[in-house]
């Protein structure tokens, strides 16, 4: 009942929203400005495979965008475009010129890949090169401004928005006005112009075979040239059986009109049916204290026993159990200290988020870090034993899991592994007393990418430990000192390796072909390859790219081979 009922509520208010004008469906009429000089686009009819009427089509616009690096126009349009209706709109003139072809305002557009020459009847001449790219879906949202300008400027700012999925097939396979879009993301969304977002629908609904859910994301892959080091390591961890590893799929992204990159379209990172099946806290909290809006209760920040630092939520009401349905993640202490709402710091200086539930009460941050203090303790202790419980360090883990996570960061040689991005959840005591090693998150530093370095270790070398090799709060770090640990590790390595790495590599070479004409897209809208201007060389560093991520990840599955017993 409480999620039907928090559907309802959600729906009534964003319909409410629709009716006072608040929200707006972006007409395919307005996409472009009338104060333009000049301004052109290609309107695709795209049908509904859920519509009543078989016939209904909803038109889809992409606009030109001039590109200064080259000064040309370019449209980069959707693969599933090609067998579709669709018909050119410009503004200003009645019609033009295509290479002295004579092209009508709302004449079909059937011009195939490449460069062409615009002319009009006042003597402008454009350049213009048509893109189309691979056989993946498209996502095409219009928000509530027209424009990008207010959710890029602050991270936390969302929009209301109109948001689309049409599959490889050139159907409409979802379409809804209720979605609102925010950005993400923390060295993506500070250092980058390509930026990742967060949408959230009215509604659960299943997208892309993924599990129903409401919070999906975009991730832009702006870090990694070849957009497949998430798609392989997550591919992986899936392969070695990391509990709750996220669905990713390929995506070609279109904002207000505007192509803006290939994309990994991805399920959230959060409890949930269909995501981490474990208890919802934050759901119980919320049923505990009914009446009180608990995000606007007064926070709280304190030592507590060994630990630097506490922090979560007073005023609380707790649920008769908070033994579980706690999600925490390893993270910087000034994102935790200045962006997060609870969590705490160890007595090793390890900082903890506790992302769900976000909000939480003194007594649930008091049970999720005494448990965490509790195996810091035993851990890195010389013998695995907690000097004042006397329990061992498996007592407080779930050993396969943690094992095979570390096996997996060990293996990608992840940048963030001892530093952010580590997820870790905890059921109710009635399941388990233990907490558990997953989902995975955030690879796009990972498998060689050239020039990254972390503490003057270099992580392109596809030698020597990482993950485990330093730290005094890395818990890689001090679970790999214990010879039972590392036997396990070397037994699962050794027996399941192997035929991961293999179908890994063979993957990689399908995942660059059905990606390549997006990519290429993708290069030109975002400038990636700058020194290659033309696109045949900018494919041939594309292929250098992924060959030198396939060669990585190789050597690296070999010298682990090697340090691991073969």
């Amino acid at each position: 009942m409480p999620g039907r009922t928090k559907r309802i509520a959600k729906l009534f208010i964003l319909c409410a929203l629709f009716a006072l004008g608040i929200i707006a469906v972006v007409q395919v009429q307005k996409y472009y400005s009338s104060k333009e000089v000049f301004h052109l686009a290609v309107v695709c009819n795209v049908k509904n495979e859920n519509a009543k009427n078989a016939a209904e089509s909803e038109p889809f616009a992409v606009n030109w965008w001039y590109c200064e690096a080259d000064e040309q126009y370019y449209l980069f349009l959707p693969e599933s475009f090609k067998n579709l209706q669709s018909s050119w709109d410009f503004n200003k003139y009645q019609d033009i010129k295509l290479d002295e072809k004579k092209i009508a305002n709302g004449d079909t557009f059937d011009t195939a890949d490449g460069s062409y020459t615009i002319k009009t009847d006042d003597g402008l001449s454009y350049t213009l090169v048509v893109m189309y790219s691979s056989s993946i879906p498209a996502v095409f949202m219009e928000t509530k401004s027209g424009n990008m300008e207010y959710v890029h400027a602050v991270k936390g700012n969302e929009e209301s928005a109109r948001f689309s999925l049409i599959d490889t097939e050139g159907m409409v396979h979802y379409s809804t006005n209720f979605v609102t879009i925010k950005c993400r993301g923390n060295s993506t969304y500070t250092q980058a112009d390509k930026k990742s977002y967060l949408v959230e629908l009215a509604d659960s609904v299943d997208l892309l075979e993924m599990g129903s859910a409401e919070k999906w994301l975009l991730i832009s892959n702006v870090f990694d040239d070849t957009a497949l080091r998430n798609k392989v390591s997550y591919d992986i961890a899936e392969q070695f059986q990391v509990p709750c590893t996220a669905q990713l799929a390929f995506v070609d992204l279109y904002l207000n009109g505007q192509y803006a990159g290939n994309y990994l379209f991805a399920e959230k990172v959060e409890v949930g049916e269909n995501r981490i099946p474990i208890t919802d806290l934050e759901a119980a909290n919320k049923a505990a204290n009914k009446g009180v809006d608990i995000r606007h209760l007064e926070g709280f920040s304190k030592e507590y026993g060994a630990l630097s630092l506490i922090k979560g939520i007073s005023q609380m009401e707790d649920p008769d159990d908070i033994s579980g349905g706690y999600l925490i993640e390893i993270e910087t202490d000034f994102r935790l200290i200045e962006d997060e709402i609870s969590g705490f710091i160890t007595s090793r200086q390890q900082p903890i988020v506790i992302k769900s539930p976000a909000y939480a009460s003194e007594n649930e941050v008091k049970y999720i870090a005494d448990l965490y203090q509790k195996l810091e303790d035993a851990v890195f202790s010389e013998d695995g034993t907690n000097p004042d419980t006397g329990e061992l360090y498996t007592d407080y883990i779930d050993m396969d899991s943690y094992v095979r996570r570390y096996i997996l960061e060990e293996l990608v040689k992840n940048a963030d592994t001892i530093y952010t991005s580590q997820f870790f959840y905890k059921p109710v005591d009635d399941e388990s007393t233990k907490l558990f090693a997953g989902p995975v998150w955030d690879y796009d530093k990972a498998l060689g990418v050239e020039g990254m370095v972390a503490d003057t270790y270099d992580l392109n070398d596809p030698g020597g430990l990482y993950a485990s090799a330093f730290g005094d709060c890395n818990i890689y770090h001090g679970l790999y000192q214990h010879l039972d640990f590392q036997e396990y590790v070397k037994e699962v390595y050794q027996k399941e390796a192997p035929d991961i790495i293999k179908k890994a590599l063979e993957k990689i070479e399908v995942w660059k072909e059905l990606n390549k004409n997006s990519m290429m897209m993708n290069a030109y809208r975002w400038n990636v390859y700058p020194d290659y201007p033309d696109k045949t060389d900018k494919e041939a560093n594309y292929e250098q790219s992924v060959e030198a991520l396939k060669s990585f990840l190789e050597q690296r599955s070999n010298y682990l081979l090697w340090e691991w017993g073969q």
